[in-house]
Formats: C-alpha cells, sequence, structure tokens
C-alpha cells in the first residue's frame, strides 16, 4: 500500500504547479544559502591566508635585521631584536581558527568570534568583542543560511506537498469510496502520508548531500547532519499527520498545520530568545570587553616586590638564573612582571567564563526540547563548528598561548643575555599556528528530535484512526 501511495503522491506532484514551484523554490533557497556559505567560508579562508602572509613577514624583516647587523628598524631606534619583548613582537604570532568542514551551512551562528588572533605577551582576547562597540557591522552575520531554510522552509515544504491529504476525502465524502476499496480510510491516508515522509525525506536527504559533498564532510559531521535533518522532517511529516491528516476540512488542515508551525517554529524560538536575553541585561562579551579595557592598566599600581614574589612562587625555576641574583631589578626586566601578572589575570578570567558559559550550554540544552527548530539550529551550529563550544575553544587556546608566550619572555628577560637569530627561529617555530575546534556530540539532540518524532507520530496514527470512527 505505501508504494502504492508513493507512486500516486509522486503522480500528484507532477501533475501539481503548486507542488513543483514549492520544490523549485526549496531547491534554489538552499542552493544561495549554500552558494552564500561558500562565500562565508572562502573569506574566512582569505583571513587565515592573510594572516600568515602577514605572519611571514614580520619574521622575514627580523631575519633581514639580524643579516644587516641591526638592531631593529632604522625609523625606530629604540627596537632591539636581541631583546625578547623585540622578538616577542615582530615574531608576528597570528593564532587562526579554522573553519570546519560544514562552517559554510551555519553562517547565520551567533558566534561571531575572531578568525584570527594576535599572539604576543600585551595580547587580551577579551578585547577582540570591544571592536564591536565602535563597528557594530562587525557583529554583523549572514541570517538567512541553510540551517534557516531547513529549519523553515522543510515544515512548509511538507504542508504543500501532502496539501489535502486526508481533509480534502472527508470534505467531498470521498472517504466513504476509499474506505469501500481500500477496507480502512485511515489505513491508506497513513499509507499517503508515510510516502509524503519519504518524498520530504528525500528531497531533504538530497539537500543535505549536496551540502556534505561541497563541504567534503564525508565524517562523523556528515552523517551526524543526515541523521538531524532527516529526523527533522520526519518529526514535521509526524505533525502533518496528527494535525492536517486528521482534520475534517482543508480549511481545518490549514488552520491546524499552520499554528502549530507558527508556534513551534516562530513562537516558542522567539519566546526562548527572549527569555535567555532577559537573564542578561547587556552582552556579556562586550560587558567583559569594557571591563578589560577599564583594568588592563590597573595591575601597574601593585607593589613590584609583591608581584615578584608571586612569580617566584608560579615559577622557582626563575631564581637560578642571573636576574634573579640581583638586588634590584633594572627597569627593562621589572617591567615584564608586570606583563606577567596581567596575563594570569586573563587565565583566571578565562577559566570563570569557561564555566559560565558551560552552564550557559548545559542550560540551552534543557530548554530546546521545546522547539524542534531551535534543537535543529543549535545541533548543526554544533556540527559546523559554529556554536558558543568551537568559540570557547579557540579563546582558551588563544589565552594559553599568550600566557606561554608570557612566561617565555619572562624566561629570557631572567637570562640576561641577548637573543640571537636562532633564538628567534625557535620562537616562531614553536608558536601555534592553528586552531580546529572538534564538534562535541549532538546525541542529546538527536535525542529530543527523535521522542518529538515518535510522539507526532504516535498522535498523528491514533488521530487518524480515531477520526475514522466519526465519519
Amino acid at each position: 500500500m505505501i508504494l502504492e501511495a508513493i507512486r500516486q503522491e509522486l503522480a500528484g506532484v507532477r501533475r501539481s504547479p503548486v507542488r513543483l514551484t514549492a520544490l523549485v523554490i526549496f531547491f534554489a533557497a538552499s542552493a544561495l544559502a549554500m552558494l552564500a556559505g561558500q562565500r562565508f567560508v572562502d573569506d574566512w579562508s582569505a583571513s587565515l591566508d592573510q594572516a600568515r602572509q602577514q605572519q611571514g613577514e614580520s619574521a622575514q624583516s627580523v631575519r633581514g635585521w639580524f643579516a644587516e647587523g641591526a638592531a631593529g628598524p632604522e625609523d625606530r631606534p629604540w627596537v632591539n631584536v636581541a631583546e625578547p619583548l623585540w622578538q616577542d613582537w615582530y615574531a608576528g604570532t597570528r593564532l587562526g581558527r579554522e573553519p570546519a568542514p560544514l562552517a559554510g551551512i551555519a553562517t547565520g551562528s551567533l558566534d561571531d568570534s575572531p578568525r584570527v588572533a594576535r599572539v604576543h605577551r600585551l595580547a587580551n582576547p577579551f578585547l577582540e568583542e570591544g571592536s564591536k562597540i565602535e563597528n557594530p557591522e562587525l557583529g554583523r552575520t549572514e541570517a538567512v543560511d541553510l540551517v534557516f531554510v531547513l529549519a523553515v522552509f522543510v515544515p512548509l515544504l511538507i504542508g504543500v506537498l501532502g496539501m489535502g491529504c486526508g481533509a480534502y476525502e472527508r470534505e467531498s465524502g470521498l472517504v466513504h469510496l476509499i474506505a469501500v476499496q481500500r477496507g480502512r480510510a485511515s489505513s491508506w491516508f497513513l499509507a499517503r502520508a508515510a510516502a509524503i515522509a519519504v518524498l520530504a525525506g528525500v528531497t531533504v536527504l538530497a539537500v543535505a548531500s549536496i551540502a556534505i559533498a561541497r563541504a567534503g564532510a564525508f565524517d562523523r559531521d556528515g552523517v551526524g547532519l543526515v541523521a538531524i535533518t532527516l529526523l527533522y522532517s520526519a518529526l514535521w511529516t509526524g505533525l502533518f499527520t496528527a494535525t492536517a491528516v486528521a482534520a475534517r476540512s482543508r480549511r481545518e488542515a490549514a488552520l491546524a498545520y499552520g499554528g502549530v508551525w507558527v508556534l513551534l517554529v516562530l513562537l516558542a524560538p522567539t519566546l526562548m530568545s527572549e527569555q535567555a536575553l532577559s537573564s542578561t541585561a547587556e552582552n556579556a562579551g562586550l560587558t567583559t570587553a569594557l571591563d578589560q579595557r577599564a583594568q588592563q592598566y590597573d595591575g601597574y599600581a601593585e607593589d613590584a616586590a609583591v608581584l615578584i614574589e608571586r612569580l617566584y612562587s608560579a615559577r622557582p625555576d626563575l631564581r637560578a638564573l642571573p636576574a634573579a641574583a640581583l638586588d634590584t631589578l633594572p627597569p627593562k626586566i621589572e617591567r615584564h612582571v608586570y606583563d606577567w601578572s596581567r596575563v594570569q589575570n586573563l587565565v583566571a578570567e578565562d577559566d570563570e567564563k569557561a564555566i559560565a558559559e558551560r552552564r550557559s550550554v548545559a542550560s540551552a540544552e534543557r530548554t530546546m526540547a521545546w522547539s524542534p527548530r531551535v534543537t535543529l539550529t543549535l545541533a548543526v551550529e554544533r556540527l559546523a563548528g559554529r556554536d558558543l563550544h568551537s568559540a570557547m575553544t579557540f579563546r582558551h587556546e588563544v589565552v594559553n598561548a599568550v600566557a606561554e608566550r608570557a612566561d617565555w619572555v619572562v624566561e629570557q628577560a631572567w637570562r640576561d643575555t641577548p637573543l640571537s637569530l636562532e633564538d628567534f627561529e625557535t620562537l616562531v617555530d614553536r608558536a601555534p599556528t592553528s586552531v580546529r575546534a572538534t564538534p562535541a556530540s549532538v546525541t542529546p539532540h538527536l535525542t529530543v528530535l527523535l521522542a518529538w518524532t515518535v510522539a507526532a507520530w504516535a498522535v498523528g496514527v491514533l488521530r487518524v484512526r480515531r477520526r475514522e470512527n466519526d465519519v
């Protein structure tokens, strides 16, 4: 019966300009979203290439100065690349955030963290958000991405493909003829609903497969995308069965299914977003940036002796180096104590933010069950490496790289000997160049969508069966 229903639905699609138009619009919107995503990834990759070029040019300048026997550029006589602070600066280290293979499908993600971060002893990753205060356009993202197309258009496509299924037969009285021919009209309607699920699933699978092939994501991320999108399609077919297929008339079907779409796709995500925003008076990233701006010079007011003891407590190996034997540290060495202390505060700030962000992720996973669209969006953003977890990972790696660089500068300053080109090359070679966060598991999201799907189909089957008794 299901195969027969599939053949009938395919014939209905070929004969119906409305259904054909809906399919064309869906594929066109998906194609445009994928093209925009590819442009987004290309721009991201270009940013990384530019950062690597800038790093190489900066390092090449230092090599040239050493070859000429110069201390630095002629127009900056205070620069001496034999000192650790200038080797740190002119190493030009950039840490890039590599895009995940599927990054282009989630360009509308709220994750707008930097693609490249400069690593040196004075760097502060938390100040990156501050650039959006003077330049709000830096925080903009592509609003219509493939995630949006799948989340919003798939339910509408299912509604068009299944237009009139069950409701038309009851409204026109054909349900009695179907009951005579098929034995039970409800069985035929459920077979047609299953056929609609197959057609919608094949359509969604085609789009997901194209996205995966373009990104080369033939791994667990690609499998996860296929599973998530197929479940989402099956879920909405179940909701269509529970509302439109079980309706007495086409008007009732349109109102019922349209109401569910408005509730779950528009209203619930909006309410959840407002609830999340109401818990925070202002953007946490901008707040941290403003705090860091205000506090970045506070450390210089602290007593140097206290900071030095703190440094020796954390780095007892420095006591064996030449600078530790001096009665009073010269200013060129003492200045690094303040920089090191500031970086330690950054590490502590990063740890605190990581705890808060993990709580935020856990809270989102608890509340996402209220909306399949939110569940789909969070899952695909996670697979695309455009979620909060990926942003946290990058910032954490940047903070660690800055802390390691600050430790290197302090150690070299305590040695109190001029650095060579070999020292500079060692510094450049040991510096990290890129980070790619491993997407976290989407098992909770799959579980939520599976529960929704089972519940929707269970209610749909019961309602269609009971409606047969009302005819």
